[in-house]
């Protein structure tokens, strides 16, 4: 049966450290199915993330994520959903993921000092009402010659951003027939 969390506040937690036992979160999900509902991270100390989940299926309804010095959230080798959730005050990315599958709805992400979103290889990562991004939504091929396909709205390509681009990163159509020039 999966794990409920419901209404519950972490409040300052560190990441254990034992001999021969290093995890990188101050709560960190296993091969497991795990549920957070209307629940707060908040203040942790001496840890990479204040939430890991790893090869693990998660829901997030609802959940505050306030006051890390590094990342909020950590998706490896997992998939679930983020939903009506408050990222604040993030010292690093709010929501890292690598090589998983997640859906974000209705996600508010502010004041974060790292990516809002952070995808690694071999993530799908798809949203819906995020209300911040730093970025136009959109998604990008990483290529391993250090090329980037850079899918978006050609309009969002502003005189302004299109000299920060580099060399690497093309824009080319939704349809792929046509690369646009910049």
């Amino acid at each position: 049966p999966p794990s409920r969390f419901v209404h519950v506040v972490f409040r300052g937690l560190s990441a254990p450290r034992r001999a021969g036992l290093e995890l990188s979160g101050a709560i960190t999900c296993y091969q497991s199915e795990v549920h957070f509902e209307h629940c707060t991270f908040t203040g942790t100390t001496g840890s990479e993330d204040l939430l890991n989940v790893v090869r693990s299926r998660f829901t997030l309804d609802h959940c505050y994520f306030a006051a890390a010095p590094a990342d909020a959230f950590d998706a490896d080798f997992s998939s679930g959903s983020i939903r009506d959730s408050v990222f604040s005050d993030i010292g690093a990315d709010a929501i890292d993921v690598s090589a998983s599958t997640i859906e974000l709805t209705r996600i508010t992400i502010v004041r974060t000092k790292g990516r809002a979103v952070s995808a690694g290889e071999r993530c799908e990562v798809r949203g819906a009402d995020v209300s911040h991004s730093p970025l136009p939504l959109s998604f990008a091929i990483l290529r391993r010659d250090g090329a980037v396909d850079w899918f978006l709205d050609p309009r969002k390509v502003t005189p302004e951003l299109a000299p920060h681009l580099g060399a690497e990163v093309r824009v080319p159509t939704i349809e792929g027939t046509t690369t646009i020039k910049i």
